[in-house]
């Protein structure tokens, strides 16, 4: 039953989300604040990453019938589906996590950041859990992913100490939500055979690998566009190397297998903030 729940963990998925929260909070309060104030970003760092894992816990739950057949990608050996974690427990335990979490920001983070938490969660909720299951309805799983992996989250970093009407937060949604509505398919390249039999409906599924791979790459190429279309580079002069990824992701997309298209995808997301952030650091 133990090694059941540590395989829920994902350190590759959940270490970044730590990591990038702390960027945005730091980049929110214009720079480190005094040790007390870098504690209570710290705080909100370990709290998204706990919202994380629920809702990748979630995800098992929802996906339980999808992961049986997706043996392809070893999904079946999950603890969900493989009968170590019972479903109804595990969803026992998401919620509870969850509530824990929005009571520990209530009573130590703003109001507006315990806010866009709660909508992280709830686009969580609607992306894996009836009556929504965005997952399987296309085009509402690209929004219920990039929403909150690019503005739910990414604000509520920011507005642990930064202001929800600062531009340069705006311009940073701008770059990452589009980025991430489409290099997001990058994820269901992998999953489309499995993703057929259940009747999801991804870019994949519904136009074909190469369609997939071609939306991957045009996502890429987002942040560039943004990041000169908006003047961005005025004051972060590291979003220069942002072409960098959409050059590598053009020869990569049609030749690399799935798993390292969607890779890309990910190492590409933390890269992004890393340097938007730089100037605060």
């Amino acid at each position: 039953m133990a090694a059941g729940y540590a395989g829920l963990i994902r350190p590759v998925a959940l270490v970044p989300v730590g990591v990038i929260a702390f960027l945005l909070g730091v980049a929110g309060a214009g720079g480190f604040p005094p040790w007390p104030g870098t504690l209570k970003i710290l705080l909100f760092a370990g709290i998204l990453v706990g919202v994380s894992l629920g809702a990748d816990s979630l995800n098992q739950v929802g996906d339980m019938h999808q992961d049986l057949l997706n043996w392809q990608n070893k999904k079946d050996t999950r603890p969900v589906p493989n009968g170590e974690i019972s479903p109804e427990n595990l969803l026992s335990g998401v919620v509870t996590g969850w509530c824990i979490a929005l009571v520990v920001a209530a009573l130590l983070l703003p109001a507006i950041t315990v806010v866009l938490l709660l909508l992280v969660i709830l686009a969580s909720w609607g992306y894996s859990m009836p009556p929504v299951r965005a997952k399987d309805r296309f085009p509402l799983n690209l929004m219920f992913l990039s929403s909150p992996r690019g503005a739910f989250g990414i604000a509520a970093a920011w507005t642990v100490f930064g202001s929800i009407w600062d531009w340069r937060l705006w311009a940073l949604i701008a770059v990452l939500v589009p980025f991430i509505l489409l290099a997001q398919s990058s994820k269901d390249i992998g999953d489309r055979e499995s993703d057929l039999e259940t009747g999801a409906q991804t870019v994949a599924t519904l136009y074909g690998d190469r369609a997939a791979r071609t939306v991957t790459m045009v996502g890429l190429w987002w942040p560039t566009a943004a990041v000169f279309g908006f003047s961005m580079w005025r004051w972060d002069p590291f979003l220069f190397l942002v072409p960098v990824f959409g050059l590598v992701g053009t020869w990569g997309c049609p030749r690399w297998p799935a798993q390292r298209v969607w890779a890309w995808f990910y190492l590409t997301l933390g890269c992004l903030v890393i340097l938007a952030t730089l100037p605060f650091l």
